[in-house]
């Protein structure tokens, strides 16, 4: 199985005159250099000076989590969607804790199901909320958000080639190898040598199989 290839993002900063913007603009660039460490400083700062900035609490949950600190992000991310509750990054995030770091699957699912409820067009929450259908067993609904991800973003190669593992098990032997297939030719086309390998091994495999 692969994920969407989309961490936490740092959110988009509005330069203002406001000193808690300062530090968050500190933060975003200490954490742009790796300076992990050095942003949480800044944005404690922030905090400090705004302690309801929800950009701000975001941001530090985005550091929190690559620290894998995935409690300390969960409390900010919460935060964060009890002062923004239309928040779709913040859901998004939120689930991606759930689901890599705490292991709650069905509030991860719930997390990503609402970011589709506020953007039907968002693809990763599809792709996300796939990913943890199939590891529940319910292959009917991991092939109908792959699917979705494949109508909204046609050229990424991990819907077509984790859609092929849900259409063998669904006994679609054919469809498997159309997706590998596409899946293979993507990688190809996007220079990503060790998953075209990869997915050409797996065609060769289904192939030949009986």
């Amino acid at each position: 199985m692969y994920i969407y290839p989309l961490p936490p993002q740092p959110a988009i900063v509005i330069v203002a005159e406001n000193t808690s913007v300062t530090y968050l603009n500190e933060g975003l660039n200490k954490y742009q250099q790796g300076d992990y460490q050095g942003a949480l400083i800044q944005f404690n700062q922030a905090l400090r000076v705004n302690p309801r900035d929800a950009q701000v609490y975001y941001n530090r949950a985005v550091v929190y989590y690559e620290l894998q600190k995935y409690h300390l992000a969960l409390e900010d991310i919460n935060r964060v969607i009890a002062i923004t509750p239309e928040d779709i990054s913040a859901y998004y995030l939120r689930g991606l804790i759930l689901s890599q770091s705490l292991l709650e699957i069905d509030g991860s699912i719930a997390d990503f199901t609402q970011v589709i409820k506020l953007d039907s067009r968002f693809a990763p929450a599809y792709f996300q909320r796939g990913n943890l259908y199939y590891q529940q067993r319910e292959l009917d609904n991991a092939f109908k958000d792959y699917t979705n991800v494949i109508n909204l973003a046609p050229e990424y190669p991990h819907a077509y080639y984790n859609r092929a593992l849900v259409r063998y098990q669904m006994g679609d032997r054919n469809g498997a190898l159309q997706d590998l297939e596409q899946a293979s030719q993507l990688y190809f086309n996007l220079g990503e040598q060790a998953y075209y390998e990869q997915a050409t091994r797996a065609i060769a495999a289904l192939a030949t199989s009986r």
